[in-house]
């Protein structure tokens, strides 16, 4: 614990592997039902509803050979890329955990959390061809949690990639419930590394062009 005060405080957190930190996490909670400011000027992106959409594994013939951590994923894309012109930075995609159990308040922030960490990425490679030379990890991540209770089995990433410069590259995004609730939105920044894979990625797609964007 870093403070702690009579309505929040700071904890931090640091995430080691063989001896060197990895992760470096801080997080400022407050208490429930807090009393203050009260107002709503959002709304929710016109995006058809998740069971109307098709989900990855319908959407291409290659979807076993996606990282694991996507097949833990069912995805339904609002857009695919045969419909979307390359250079469009923004991704907007349903999204849900397979076979997850309760989701209590803690489950709901984890879910949040992973989703704003993968999502910037997808809108930054939606405005490139594929493969691409480059590749964009997160040097850090920022949430704010704004409405995490009864969030639902879908939860709609709305990310944008505003700016690429430099060796870095901007993301944000806003996660919204299927009834048009705001319930987090965070901002990260990436940096511009070399794709290990891209020779075998060529080798197996072959070179993209201006109107064939990256999944």
């Amino acid at each position: 614990m870093v403070r702690s005060g009579t309505t929040s405080e700071v904890l931090r957190a640091t995430l080691s592997q063989d001896g060197r930190a990895v992760v470096l996490a801080t997080a400022t909670l407050v208490a429930d039902d807090m009393e203050g400011l009260q107002h709503r000027d959002h709304q929710a992106p016109q995006v058809p509803a998740p069971e109307t959409l098709k989900p990855y594994e319908a959407l291409t013939e290659d979807f076993a050979t996606w990282p694991i951590y996507w097949r833990q994923v069912e995805g339904r894309p609002c857009r695919w890329p045969e419909e979307q012109s390359a250079g469009t930075p923004a991704w907007r995609t349903w999204l849900r955990l397979r076979g997850a159990g309760s989701q209590d308040r803690r489950f709901a922030a984890a879910q949040i959390l992973l989703w704003s960490d993968l999502a910037p990425f997808n809108a930054t490679m939606a405005g490139h061809v594929w493969p691409n030379r480059w590749i964009a990890p997160n040097i850090d991540l920022y949430v704010q949690f704004h409405d995490v209770d009864a969030l639902g089995e879908w939860l709609l990433a709305d990310a944008q990639s505003p700016l690429a410069s430099g060796g870095l590259v901007a993301g944000t995004t806003r996660i919204w419930t299927e009834d048009g609730r705001l319930a987090a939105t965070s901002g990260l920044q990436m940096m511009s590394r070399q794709n290990p894979a891209y020779a075998a990625q060529m080798a197996q797609y072959g070179a993209g062009d201006a109107e064939t964007p990256s999944r």
